[in-house]
């Protein structure tokens, strides 16, 4: 039996110097309800060609294909072989990236000009540009559950929702502090954390309210 686990990141980010790697880690699960850890284990190492820190990392729907976002630029490699099978220039660097496998599609953003960048997968190649007028983007998440791409603005303290089949801006909310990366159970909550109230805050999917906050009281500053 699998055990669902949440994790809570803190701390600052790591940056690559000199040679980039990406890590894929997988786990064990014995069939014990008493088991709350997971013996972690790396295995494969891909090397990323060094552009600028990494902002985004994603899938295709079989898990073939990594896609990885660094600089103004996002690599695509072939999992089994670790070989790179393909590269996307962007206009500008991404601040973040976010995958919809099911699709086949991929959304980086862009701080200067603040902008959102829509492209396939198959083969890579840009489909259309959406100007963002809530603030520079600082974290993407896309929810396959809803089929809708939440961009959220650490600048100006808010999401906005965006409709990925039509592409246009369905709702935004307004968080208090700063807020980090986000993470959606898939039953219509959003989850984002505030680097600045030490909590989770929660937002409704549907209605982009904010639902309140979840203490972090051992956790100071989460990130992720």
């Amino acid at each position: 039996m699998m055990i669902p686990t949440a994790y809570v990141r803190r701390g600052a980010s790591r940056r690559c110097v000199g040679a980039c790697a990406l890590l894929l880690v997988g786990s064990m699960v014995s069939g014990s309800l008493g088991a709350t850890e997971l013996p972690l284990h790396v295995s494969h190492r891909i090397a990323v060609p060094l552009a600028g820190p990494v902002s985004g990392i994603g899938f295709d729907a079989a898990g073939a294909q990594a896609y990885v976002a660094t600089g103004a630029a996002v690599d695509a490699f072939d999992v089994g072989s670790a070989r790179q099978t393909g590269t996307l220039q962007l206009p500008a660097a991404a601040a973040a990236m976010a995958i919809d496998s099911q699709d086949g599609k991929g959304y980086a953003a862009i701080a200067a000009p603040s902008e959102l960048v829509v492209f396939q997968l198959h083969p890579l190649h840009i489909e259309s540009t959406i100007p963002l007028r809530d603030g520079a983007p600082s974290a993407l998440l896309y929810a396959s559950s809803e089929r809708a791409l939440y961009v959220l603005s650490r600048a100006s303290s808010t999401i906005a929702r965006w409709d990925a089949a039509s592409g246009k801006r369905t709702g935004q909310v307004r968080l208090s502090g700063k807020p980090g990366q986000m993470a959606t159970n898939a039953r219509g909550t959003l989850y984002v954390a505030n680097t600045t109230g030490n909590a989770i805050d929660a937002v409704d999917e549907h209605g982009m309210n904010n639902l309140g906050a979840i203490p972090t009281k051992d956790c100071v500053g989460p990130t992720g």
